[in-house]
């Protein structure tokens, strides 16, 4: 990311933001709300169960962003990295759900989530963004031709 945008934390024209898809989050929050439903007879108990499961669907609802450059890409908020940064990238499935494993030059492997939602979708604005060679470019590349 260019030195500027990153210490002032404005946003240049280009960039664009994506988010977890709020309706499957809200739906993951009730059913770990269920056992403090159940429980509406202890208030103890309630009091116990319902700070965790608030703070899990909390952060996730605040901090599920990732944000796409001409720069590179900033994950959950802190993490930042440059095109430059990613060295290999393929895709993987946890929990059925896709995701792009990006390993970087510095620092630990991202799990880029393509399924975070925007004006458009998260993989088309990555196929936009990354420089032609890039790593994760050739990663998506490959996927688009897989499904034509």
């Amino acid at each position: 990311m260019a030195t500027a945008e990153r210490m002032t934390g404005t946003l240049s024209a280009d960039t664009e933001t994506f988010r977890l898809p709020r309706g499957p989050w809200l739906l993951i929050g009730l059913v770990m709300y269920l056992p403090v439903i159940l429980l509406v007879h202890r208030a103890v108990d309630i009091a116990v169960c319902l700070f965790p499961v608030s703070m899990f669907v909390a952060l996730g609802w605040v901090a599920g962003v990732v944000r796409v450059s001409r720069h590179g890409l900033v994950l959950y908020w802190v993490n930042r990295g440059s095109w430059v940064d990613f060295t290999a990238a393929e895709r993987r499935r946890v929990f059925w759900l896709p995701y792009l494993y990006a390993t970087r030059r510095r620092g630990l492997s991202w799990w880029i989530p393509p399924y975070f939602v925007g004006r458009r979708g998260l993989r088309d604005a990555l196929l936009d963004m990354a420089p032609v060679g890039n790593p994760v470019r050739a990663a998506l590349e490959e996927q688009r031709d897989v499904e034509a």
